[in-house]
């Protein structure tokens, strides 16, 4: 097995001068004793890693013996003198496109440098970017395409030649002759460069008359191989390596995902103007409207100091309770979290990739923020909690060096006494009806079951006809022991009960409305519980919606006339019921926060 060694580098006592040997020189390395070493840390480091400290017959160890995740070293020593430790940082700087975290002078210098991040197999890793040279050749415009089409999920491009310390590295890797690149500015080589088309020549140096190592310029129809770059993901040793060099600038406090870093200025959520809304009681029909995208520019400087991209917080019950263990002092944190619309807002937006927002509070959780809630358009997190709060609120953002792309995964199962659980995609969530076709109970104790803690859920809501469809289908009474039919087929219970049933469902709605109860200047008779349904128009209008005939009723889904049913609670004051709950968020693609180039 045979690599390129890369060329040596001479330090004289005054100026630190690079010299190179005249000739390139091989190592000759046994292709077994490789394959043990590569066996032996196989899964700590990429393999472009290993040959680098396996060709210099060098050590792998643990950057903190107790902590694994900080990552992994390599310890070298090249024969080359050097005078002073600084003049050995610069010489291993030189050599090794990694972080130097040690270095030592003398007749041997050594160098010890850290690999955070992992590039594929087939790629060569220089300052936390991976590179691959074509094994074909192509004209310019068919080289950028091949990039991006080669790694198109880790957003491959034609690497960027951005200065000629790139070419000391390029050097270790086999195989390329002579290879289009993306030059910033030809103009830096050539006095009539334009635009960024480059050739960078290395082994066929001879057939250009340039020496190895240097920039060209050709026809974009001539065809050479092309360099591929992609940023590899951050791993958490990149994360523990930031966070220990900013320290002292950056108060970075490292979790199981990544890290946070809060801002040093006060901000708060941005109004961009007014919206027209239904609910004329609260706002008259207007109300402010706001976004975050203030606090992505914020965390995006944040990330630039560091070298590394960085977002806002999410407000996502799962995101804060990774981190909530780490927020160790008393301070309030904004997140990119906001809410429009006063109380016609059910909950607030917390945006995803794909362009979703996501639910904040689950259906249980909001009755103990219901005082004020409607004019609170911010949401601030304490390692106590998430709390709405007003939009003039000022605190530092809560940036990520890491966010995850959120999606809604399966319902999670029910208690026992559930005898269907039906799963509806909602245009912004995944909503996870639980119902009990067997089991016959009053209105209180159906809210004290929904919302038992191990549960988490709520009296349920519907927010479309398709919707309307899945979950009625799937509502077929079994009644209980105990139960009698009348000659009208409405159940009624024994034991001094007489009340009929009826085929009814409790279900989570009100009567007066409360939310969205505008109807063209008419007021609305039902509207849904927070966050188990939004749509208050399709609860109120025929066929499936009941004229609200009992201001203060209850809100139940009756299968006989397969509609909703607004009745007092001492009408029908035991029936079924239907639970609800969003399915819970699981962590798809992550957005990674990688490495930004060295330039």
């Amino acid at each position: 097995m045979v690599w390129r060694k890369t060329r040596l580098l001479l330090v004289s006592n005054t100026y630190f001068q690079l010299f190179v040997f005249l000739s390139t020189l091989f190592l000759i390395v046994n292709g077994n004793e490789f394959d043990a070493f590569k066996t032996q840390h196989r899964g700590k480091v990429d393999l472009s890693s290993m040959k680098t400290c396996y060709v210099y017959d060098g050590t792998i160890k643990n950057v903190d013996s107790d902590n694994e995740e900080k990552g992994y070293k390599c310890e070298v020593s090249v024969s080359v003198w050097t005078e002073d430790d600084k003049q050995a940082k610069d010489f291993c700087e030189s050599k090794f496109p990694y972080y130097i975290i040690g270095a030592k002078s003398g007749e041997t210098t050594s160098c010890t440098f850290q690999m955070n991040v992992l590039c594929l197999e087939d790629y060569w890793q220089i300052h936390g970017r991976c590179y691959k040279v074509s094994d074909s050749k192509l004209t310019w415009t068919e080289a950028v395409d091949y990039c991006q089409m080669d790694q198109k999920a880790l957003k491959q491009k034609m690497a960027v030649y951005y200065s000629d310390r790139l070419s000391m590295f390029l050097e270790d890797m086999i195989g390329i002759n002579d290879a289009w690149v993306h030059v910033p500015n030809l103009k830096d080589y050539f006095s009539n460069g334009e635009d960024n088309a480059g050739v960078y020549v290395q082994d066929s140096a001879f057939e250009h008359d340039v020496r190895s190592g240097s920039i060209i310029m050709d026809d974009l129809n001539s065809k050479h191989q092309v360099i591929c770059e992609y940023t590899a993901p951050m791993e958490m040793a990149e994360m523990y390596y930031i966070a220990n060099i900013y320290s002292e600038i950056y108060p970075i406090r490292v979790y199981m995902d990544g890290a946070v870093i809060p801002s040093s200025n006060f901000m708060t959520v941005n109004q961009n103007g007014l919206v027209s809304i239904k609910d004329q009681s609260n706002y008259k029909g207007r109300a402010e409207k706001f976004d975050t995208d203030n606090f992505s520019e914020v965390c995006g400087s944040i990330g630039s100091i560091l070298n590394v991209e960085s977002f806002p917080m999410t407000a996502v019950a799962e995101e804060f309770e990774d981190v909530k263990d780490i927020i160790n002092d008393q301070r309030y944190y904004l997140t990119n979290a906001f809410k429009n619309d006063g109380c016609s807002e059910t909950d607030y937006k917390q945006q995803n990739q794909d362009g979703k927002d996501f639910q904040i509070f689950k259906p249980n959780e909001l009755g103990k923020y219901r005082n004020g809630y409607c004019h609170t358009h911010s949401l601030i997190i304490h390692k106590s909690g998430r709390y709405p709060t007003k939009a003039a609120t000022r605190a530092p953002i809560l940036c990520t060096l890491h966010t995850f792309n959120w999606k809604f995964g399966d319902c999670p199962a029910g208690p026992s006494w559930v005898d269907e659980i039906v799963r509806v995609q909602r245009p912004d969530r995944v909503f996870c009806h639980y119902i009990a076709n067997s089991m016959i109970v009053t209105h209180p104790q159906a809210v004290e079951i929904c919302t038992e803690k191990s549960f988490g859920a709520a009296l349920s809501g519907i927010d479309s006809v398709e919707e309307f469809e899945q979950v009625t289908s799937k509502a077929i009474p079994n009644y209980p022991p105990g139960t009698s039919k009348h000659d009208d087929g409405r159940s009624s219970l024994r034991g001094g009960y007489t009340k009929h049933i009826g085929d009814h469902y409790w279900l989570g709605g009100v009567s007066p409305c409360e939310v969205d109860c505008n109807n063209n200047g008419k007021q609305y008779g039902n509207s849904w519980n927070s966050n188990v349904a939004t749509n208050t128009t399709f609860l109120n209008t025929p066929p499936y919606g009941w004229p609200s005939e009992n201001p203060g009723g209850i809100i139940s889904f009756r299968k006989d006339m397969t509609a909703f049913h607004n009745h007092h609670i001492d009408e029908y004051e035991y029936t079924f019921f239907i639970c609800g709950k969003s399915a819970n968020l699981v962590r798809a693609e992550r957005k990674k926060s990688g490495l930004k180039s060295t330039r």
